[in-house]
């Protein structure tokens, strides 16, 4: 477990130097927070049109209802929408229970009013 973490972690480094990433404890305020970050990240990326600067953020929470899901990775491209991304790391070849984690989170974030690519 230790290990996929570290993989995860060296992997979002290096993918994604400059995202910021989504702190706080309570949801209401990573909700906020995850506005907050969305907004500087998506105004950084139109400013240089998507040639530099930041273009993603981490651990963004996102709430529909009574359902609260958080994302490794989202990434601005362009015309007020965001790839959800995440990060596994497994030796098995069995992926499909993380496509499960991706998709309610995906929808997750649809009904919260983002829009996904």
């Amino acid at each position: 477990h230790d290990a996929g973490m570290q993989f995860e972690s060296q992997y979002i480094d290096t993918e994604f130097p400059l995202a910021i990433k989504v702190s706080g404890f309570e949801t209401s305020e990573r909700l906020a927070r995850t506005a907050e970050v969305m907004a500087r990240v998506k105004e950084e990326w139109e400013e240089s049109q998507g040639i530099s600067g930041q273009r993603a953020a981490l651990q963004c929470t996102f709430r529909a209802e009574d359902i609260v899901a958080q994302a490794d990775v989202i990434e601005y491209t362009g015309d007020d929408f965001w790839d959800i991304i995440e990060v596994k790391s497994c030796t098995e070849k069995n992926y499909r229970g993380y496509l499960v984690d991706l998709a309610f989170t995906i929808r997750t974030a649809i009904r919260s009013g983002i829009k996904v690519k």
